[in-house]
């Protein structure tokens, strides 16, 4: 395979570098740590950002619906009260649904399990039992 040439937005060599310093055979099995420290290995020798998506923060400015929204709930002492344990109803039907058109998958809206992002999410299934 012929080896691609600097018509890439970043060094073509810093990014071939970077990828064997982290001894990751193939980026797309990399996992999302790998990613991450790849791209941040990247930035540092190129000095040119990325949109960061791969935790969750991407480096772009949030809509100011969101933030309104936000302001909002926290005015209405949304801080002050943890929410219920359980989930909130509509979104456990909602994630339901949301398998079900995603994955063709029926899973009761009570197996849907609130958590804070995939890390707990993934702690919680594999201490299920």
């Amino acid at each position: 395979m012929k080896a691609a040439t600097n018509d890439t937005p970043i060094d073509f060599e810093i990014v071939n570098d970077k990828i064997r310093e982290l001894n990751v055979p193939v980026v797309g099995k990399a996992t999302i740590r790998e990613i991450k420290r790849l791209v941040d290995n990247i930035e540092s020798a190129s000095g040119k950002k990325f949109i960061r998506m791969e935790m969750g923060v991407p480096g772009l400015p949030p809509a100011q619906v969101g933030t309104d929204a936000e302001i909002e709930a926290l005015q209405r002492g949304v801080a002050a009260i943890y929410p219920d344990i359980d989930g909130i109803p509509v979104l456990k039907k909602e994630v339901s649904l949301f398998v079900k058109n995603f994955l063709d998958i029926d899973v009761d809206p009570a197996g849907c399990i609130p958590t804070v992002g995939s890390m707990q999410g993934g702690f919680a299934a594999f201490n299920t039992k």
